[in-house]
């Protein structure tokens, strides 16, 4: 997901459907905010569920592996950056 393009997409999508330009914008971009929290919430969990089908649940585990050796690295460095 690239909020900034779909922004984008979005107000030129609003100025072609001649829709007025504040409200507009005020929706895009509670409309990209909104699900962000949700995401961070949730992606843990759904990643989990989806590495554990038998077909494409390697792929899902190699995410989360990366993830894990990303926050490695950031739990050394943790005392170098207080």
């Amino acid at each position: 997901m690239v909020p900034l393009i779909e922004l984008r997409g979005a107000m030129v999508y609003a100025a072609v459907a001649e829709m007025p330009f504040l409200p507009s914008l005020i929706c895009c971009v509670i409309g990209n905010i909104l699900p962000v929290p949700f995401l961070i919430k949730f992606a843990k969990t759904v990643l989990i569920y989806f590495s554990r089908i038998p077909k494409i649940g390697f792929v899902f585990q190699k995410i989360i592996d990366r993830g894990n050796k990303k926050a490695e690295k950031v739990r050394k460095a943790e005392l170098i950056g207080l």
